[in-house]
């Protein structure tokens, strides 16, 4: 199992607010799901992956949550293309 050092890049996830906490405004499948975080900072301690840990953000906040991974990738895009939008540019 993977270990972060203090001072690795790594990825936390934390429950803001448990479903019974959320707004009874919400539609009921996304009242039905914690609310959650995730951010990336700078660890404060070692710990394992699942391990709860403090991260430091590039804005300098203190968090805490469980360690996700470390140095996480970008995995994010925009989606493959869509053939639609190309004809709206011309």
């Amino acid at each position: 199992m993977k270990r972060a050092k203090a001072g690795d890049w790594v990825a936390i996830s934390a429950v803001l607010l448990a479903p019974g906490e959320r707004s009874p405004n919400l539609p009921p499948d996304t009242s039905a799901v914690p609310l959650t975080m995730r951010v990336r900072g700078w660890a404060q301690k070692a710990g394992r992956i699942g391990a709860k840990i403090a991260v430091k953000t590039q804005a300098g906040r203190i968090l805490s949550g469980k360690l996700l991974a470390v140095n996480p990738r970008f995995d994010h895009d925009f989606g493959g293309c869509v053939p639609e939008l190309i004809e709206v540019r011309r």
